[in-house]
């Protein structure tokens, strides 16, 4: 059985200025996203969390002006 990818999504930067080679610092779009993902993921599995999606970004924000 073939395993469905999952479709690349937005990514918001919120690494306040770090960054990592060859990936741009600042949003990404889908596209970009699944350009640089293996990257990406290994700097997150490193514990360098430097990219969130878009959505996941926005719920946070929104988290917060609530309090």
């Amino acid at each position: 059985m073939r395993q469905k990818q999952a479709q690349p999504v937005p990514l918001r930067y919120v690494g306040e200025g770090a960054y990592l080679p060859f990936v741009p610092a600042r949003d990404l779009n889908a596209e970009e996203a699944a350009q640089h993902w293996a990257i990406i993921q290994e700097a997150h599995a490193n514990g360098q969390r430097l990219y969130v999606p878009v959505e996941e970004a926005s719920q946070t924000q929104t988290e917060e002006r609530t309090e």
